[in-house]
């Protein structure tokens, strides 16, 4: 777990605020909203808003580890997040969409977008503060993969 988890963590933070900056610049560009057919909408973003739900969905675990003093909050997070991912797709895959619903639709996505770089703060936060039992742990384990000094009993106190 230790060090590398977090790592990983980190870079999942990462890869998810690429992937949202991407969508971010298509909707707001226009490219997506402006530029191609109501049907297609979905094929050019679907597959990115998929990777985003799986990075969340994977960072939400990583959360509930960190500081699962807040899983009540990262789950309310993340349900909304979905829900407004959700109501994006099937605005856009429903055979009675119009333009209306297109526009409605991006609005929710943009919602989504906002939550997600909300998100991605709180797990910054939790990053750089984790429930201090888990930072031990953490500790405790990178001490036992590495040549470094084992706690020391004022640590251990802690």
């Amino acid at each position: 777990m230790g060090l590398g988890m977090l790592e990983r963590f980190e870079g999942r933070v990462n890869e998810l605020e690429s992937v949202v900056r991407e969508l971010a610049i298509d909707i707001t560009t226009g490219t997506v909203v402006d530029r191609i057919p109501l049907e297609r909408v979905w094929e050019e973003t679907g597959e990115r808003v998929t990777i985003v739900r799986e990075l969340i969905k994977e960072l939400r675990e990583y959360l509930t580890i960190l500081k699962p003093e807040q899983v009540p909050t990262i789950q309310r997070r993340v349900s909304s997040i979905f829900e407004r991912l959700d109501i994006f797709k099937e605005s856009l895959t429903d055979e009675a969409a119009d333009e209306g619903t297109a526009k409605a639709s991006i609005d929710e996505l943009r919602k989504a977008l906002e939550e997600i770089a909300e998100f991605t703060s709180l797990c910054r936060e939790i990053r750089e503060a984790p429930s201090e039992i888990i930072q031990t742990i953490l500790e405790l384990r990178e001490n036992q993969q590495t040549d470094r000094s084992p706690m020391t009993p004022a640590k251990m106190m802690r």
